[in-house]
């Protein structure tokens, strides 16, 4: 079927020219580049609070990965700090422990 015209066909015959000047005009309307080129979004590091906990959990501590005094920097100021491709620097560190916990450790799931 044919979502921009509702053309539904099941003979594997083309559409007679009548459906394919509607389908036509109903893409001629479509703001497509604007769609397309528009600026990009920020998404905010969600539940800040599950982020605390994965970063401030005892295996983060006894891993010894990250320094201790940067990532309270981090959590005290959470929209601060970003990478250079505009990416939270919090979320970045709490992925990853999340994962080594999962992956590594075999932890279960607990700050989700």
């Amino acid at each position: 079927m044919c979502g921009i015209c509702g053309e539904l066909r099941f003979d594997g015959q083309l559409p007679d020219l009548a459906t394919l000047t509607r389908m036509s005009e109903k893409l001629a309307r479509r703001d497509t580049d604007a769609g397309i080129d528009r600026p990009k979004g920020y998404f905010p590091v969600p539940a800040l609070k599950h982020v605390r906990g994965i970063l401030q959990s005892d295996a983060c501590s006894q891993r010894g990965l990250y320094q201790c005094a940067y990532v309270d920097k981090l959590l005290a100021e959470p929209e601060a700090y970003f990478t250079r491709t505009q990416g939270s620097k919090l979320w970045h560190l709490a992925v990853l422990e999340w994962w080594l916990q999962l992956h590594v450790d075999g932890r279960a799931a607990s700050h989700v």
